[in-house]
């Protein structure tokens, strides 16, 4: 059996990391290592991760001043000795099958990275397992990239399983969010093979805060930025998936051009204005909103803008 590390970044998340740590302590596959990365924590989370390493030699603990998420995964994968790795969010939880059921499948298919299934609950829900559907089976690199813009997998980080190997030389874009966006694909790319289980394994905890959930100049760049790269990256790669990514591309640069002020002159702006003028030929459009909006920006721009101003959309910077 080989070693799979849990990388699993802390952040005030003493409410909820015991159950996290307690998952995945629970797992019927034993050979593993969690590795807690405490993001300078204000409340007791430092405390929660070294009472854990006190009772488990399996567990390290690694304390830093905060750098936000893609910095502390970056820190678990450089203190990270197993041959295989699994992130965990310090607010969600994982089946006691997870590391099992990911690792046979990875072996039995000779794969370099195992995709499958989560669920989401909310505080007070009752997590439900869904060990007997799917089964694992083989996908070509288009389809594993085509499924990262499937709402069902994604690119999350989260309900994978990677070869350690795959990120020599890849990381997390610190400094930025939607951190999973800018690297997913990457270390999709390089693979051998990829396989998919069809069976929801992993639980997110859907938190009315969550950063999906939140609305900045700064998330609206960088979500829109990031998939500029991604789309650019699969046509420059010749995969078939970019298709699907440009109506991803068209929403995110729809979102930047509605919440973002007008500046022409801006890099980001003209590069999003150029995708939504050159995109009559995507088929979907993602919300009723954003396709008014599409329509409104082809027939004028100023006629957009004051649309926005109107519906006070544009954010404050």
């Amino acid at each position: 059996m080989d070693k799979i590390s849990v990388i699993v970044p802390v952040f005030n998340a003493e409410k909820t990391l015991e159950r996290c740590v307690n998952s995945i302590i629970n797992q019927t596959y034993s050979k593993f290592e969690i590795i807690l990365v405490d993001d300078g924590s204000l409340d007791n989370s430092l405390k929660i991760c070294d009472k854990y390493k006190k009772q488990d030699s399996r567990i390290k603990v690694i304390h830093q001043e905060n750098g936000g998420v893609s910095k502390t995964r970056n820190v678990g994968l450089a203190n990270a000795t197993g041959e295989w790795i699994l992130f965990v969010d310090s607010d969600d939880l994982i089946d006691r099958e997870l590391c099992k059921k990911v690792y046979d499948c990875a072996i039995e298919n000779k794969s370099d990275i195992v995709m499958f299934g989560f669920s989401k609950f909310r505080e007070g829900e009752e997590v439900k397992s869904d060990l007997d559907a799917g089964e694992c089976r083989m996908l070509s690199k288009d389809e594993a990239m085509r499924l990262l813009s499937d709402p069902d997998i994604g690119n999350y980080s989260c309900n994978k399983l990677f070869k350690r190997e795959l990120f020599k030389d890849i990381y997390y874009p610190e400094g930025r969010v939607y951190e999973d966006l800018a690297t997913t694909y990457k270390i999709v790319d390089r693979s051998s093979k990829v396989c998919l289980l069809g069976t929801k394994l992993y639980y997110y905890y859907q938190s009315d805060d969550s950063i999906t959930h939140t609305i900045t100049k700064k998330h609206v760049t960088d979500e829109f930025e990031q998939r500029f790269e991604q789309y650019n990256f699969l046509i420059e790669h010749n995969y078939d998936a970019a298709k699907f990514v440009r109506e991803e591309l068209l929403a995110d640069a729809l979102q930047y051009c509605i919440y973002c002020p007008y500046e022409p002159n801006n890099s980001t702006y003209k590069n999003a204005s150029n995708v939504i003028l050159g995109s009559k030929n995507v088929k979907q459009i993602f919300g009723e909103t954003y396709k008014i909006m599409y329509k409104i920006y082809l027939i004028s721009v100023p006629l957009f803008n004051l649309v926005c101003c109107l519906l006070k959309k544009r954010l404050k910077v």
